[in-house]
């Protein structure tokens, strides 16, 4: 019974070790655009605390994509 359970275990410490790997790459896969869309809502933020001129053009953008890209997911799922 004892050669049985240290076999299950190693295959288990085997299957575990390839399942690392795929959880990894799916992180960023994941995680990847909502953080794009996190820095651009950052910097649009702190570009419209800058100034005007440009930055005022800066912040319209930074801000004004992950508005768009929310208001494109929201109606695609519908």
């Amino acid at each position: 019974m004892g050669g049985a359970a240290q076999s299950g275990e190693a295959g288990a410490g085997n299957h575990g070790g390839s399942r690392m790997k795929p959880r990894q790459s799916n992180f960023w896969k994941v995680f990847s655009t909502p953080l794009v869309i996190a820095l651009l809502s950052a910097a649009g933020l702190f570009a419209a605390l800058l100034g005007d001129g440009i930055w005022d053009a800066l912040s319209w953008v930074g801000l004004g994509v992950p508005a768009y890209l929310a208001i494109k997911g929201l109606l695609w799922r519908s």
